[in-house]
């Protein structure tokens, strides 16, 4: 968008939706990387990449650019 500003969807479809926050259009779909529901997304501070946690006790890392997977860490608990 002009203003570079967008939404994302995560939920229990295991995917993570990039949305266009002035048309609400779905801008970029992430390949996917979980097995179960996805609770939660947060962008970091640099607003590059973006991590999902949830269901499988996977946090992943995306590219928020390209929706592509550049890390994953499995919780033991």
């Amino acid at each position: 968008t002009s203003n570079n500003q967008c939404l994302y969807s995560v939920g229990r479809d295991c995917l993570v939706v990039k949305w266009n926050a002035d048309n609400y259009m779905k801008s970029l779909s992430f390949e996917r990387q979980h097995s179960d529901w996805i609770a939660a997304v947060v962008m970091n501070s640099k607003e590059d990449f973006l991590y999902t946690g949830g269901g499988d006790a996977v946090i992943c890392k995306w590219d928020q650019d390209t929706g592509k997977s550049v890390g994953k860490m499995e919780s033991k608990y």
